[in-house]
């Protein structure tokens, strides 16, 4: 049987760390080495890790994000295959043993990803997320990535060998790092997605990464790797890709209050809109950011 090398990357999870950790070890495949990277957390994640003894191999770091710390485990990592896992995820049982099954049935694959449960941080179940819905074809999917730009690392298996010749994540980047990765990969290599639910996400919490900035990186990462892209790209879906890139964007600046900033990627989206549901899509973005503001207004008079 190939070793699995398990990264984990983390940054003040003491209350998680060891959940995730868990996961690992209830892992109906074997072998597996579990890495952690602690990116210069100042909690009781040493000692928490440490408790594991010799099960675990802890590597602590001074903070650098998660991209640095990803990158530290892959270059200390003894497996032929990879499979992430960020500390406040969780791994069920079958996981790496159904994703090697795919690695043996199908030699030309490079990644394997697969559905997940997302839960709130009291562990209630939220939904499950059914990857196949936007991406519906397995091997070289990068149309499909570019379109549907989402990987959720914890979800991920990979071989060491292809990660580091494909330069493993961008340290430059503090966040949207798994996205540049994802449509890197899809470039080059077969990806094969398992319709089946094999992690548990959790949202709600802050990463390794600076979330105020993630918006901004995100929209970066897109207008670069469809650059590079352009001449697979028909001009009405890369409008239509850019597009849906700067509504993300916009969203995500209203849910922090950055109005103004929300306006900018608005202005961005109306100039690639071409559809009439693109127009819609605008006015409709316009009405809730204006609520939104009149009511942060009306909170802030209250006070």
């Amino acid at each position: 049987m190939e070793l699995v090398s398990a990264i984990i990357p983390t940054y003040n999870r003491e209350k998680m760390i060891g959940n995730a950790i868990n996961s690992v070890l209830l892992q109906t495949y074997e072998p597996i080495e579990i890495i952690v990277i602690d990116d210069g957390s100042n909690d009781n994640t040493r000692r928490i890790v440490g408790g594991f003894g010799d099960k675990v191999k802890y590597l602590y770091k001074k903070n650098g994000g998660v991209s640095s710390a990803r990158n530290l485990g892959i270059t200390k990592a003894s497996g032929k295959y990879l499979a992430f896992l960020d500390s406040d995820d969780c791994w069920l049982p079958d996981k790496i043993n159904v994703q090697m099954d795919v690695f043996q049935r199908e030699p030309s694959v490079e990644m394997v990803i697969c559905d997940y449960l997302c839960i709130n941080r009291e562990w209630e179940f939220i939904s499950r997320i059914r990857r196949r819905d936007a991406l519906p074809r397995n091997g070289m999917i990068l149309l499909d990535v570019l379109k549907a730009p989402s990987l959720v690392p914890s979800t991920s298996m990979v071989l060491r060998d292809t990660m580091i010749e494909l330069g493993m994540y961008d340290e430059s980047l503090s966040t949207a790092e798994d996205l540049d990765f994802f449509i890197r990969f899809a470039r080059q290599h077969r990806i094969y997605l398992i319709e089946r639910p094999l992690v548990i996400y959790m949202r709600g919490h802050k990463g390794l990464s600076q979330v105020q900035s993630s918006d901004d990186d995100m929209v970066s990462v897109m207008e670069r790797q469809l650059k590079i892209s352009s001449q697979e790209i028909k001009e009405i879906d890369m409008k239509s890709y850019l597009f849906e890139t700067y509504r993300k964007a916009s969203m995500g600046k209203i849910w922090f209050g950055a109005y103004k900033e929300s306006l900018k990627y608005m202005q961005k989206m109306l100039k690639q809109a071409n559809t009439v549901k693109h127009a819609a899509e605008i006015i409709r973005q316009l009405l809730y950011l204006t609520i939104r503001y009149i009511k942060s207004k009306i909170y802030q008079n209250q006070e």
